[in-house]
């Protein structure tokens, strides 16, 4: 009898502790933010460029992936070493994730040749499966820039955008942010995440 009474005591402790985490697991979870949907902003441009191999490179390769696009030159000493170095660690916050890549575009080609965007990947520990650095005529790099990704004008390399923009698995874009504002970073790391994750989007 005593037997009884000690498992049905256990029982019921077991079931007060249960009940007790489910009623505080449901009162975080509605305090947690919800994400509001990701605008769209509209459709990324068609890409065909030269990467730092010397490739032809053509945004048929990024179909199906949350990519982000930036526009920068290797011998910036301004804002483009700071994008590159937040394109990096946003690179190692997802080490292992095949389905985001990175596009960075050099506004200036002439000086940007494949050899050099390479080195200049290298110093970033850029992973070139994901993060392409690419180079081609000025007419179509600026035409990326003003009518494909609104970022604005080329025609002067010191003054390009400093924008990151992001771009979905249906080539929608869906957000801009500052690339030297790490507060901006962060937060499309977590627009990164809804994407991947299939959360609403």
């Amino acid at each position: 009898m005593r037997n009884v009474k000690y498992i049905s005591l256990l029982f019921g402790v077991a079931g007060a502790v249960f009940l007790a985490f489910v009623i505080l697991f449901s009162h975080n979870a509605a305090l947690a933010p919800q994400r509001e949907p990701l605008p769209i902003l509209g459709q990324a441009p068609k890409i065909a460029l030269t990467s730092q191999e010397d490739a032809s490179f053509d945004s048929a390769l990024l179909a199906d992936k949350v990519w982000i696009a930036d526009f920068f030159f290797t011998s910036c000493a301004g804002p483009c070493p700071i994008m590159s170095a937040a394109i990096s660690k946003v690179q190692l916050a997802f080490p292992t994730e095949q389905r985001l890549h990175f596009v960075s575009i050099s506004v200036d080609p002439e000086t940007d040749t494949p050899e050099r965007l390479r080195a200049y990947g290298e110093k970033y520990a850029a992973n070139f499966e994901r993060w392409h650095f690419l180079t081609g005529p000025i007419e179509e790099i600026s035409r990326l820039a003003v009518d494909g990704f609104k970022v604005g004008s080329v025609d002067q390399p010191i003054i390009h955008s400093t924008r990151f923009i992001l771009v979905d698995q249906q080539g929608q874009i869906r957000g801009y942010y500052t690339g030297t504002d790490d507060l901006e970073v962060l937060e499309m790391e977590r627009a990164i995440q809804q994407l991947l994750t299939g959360a609403p989007a």
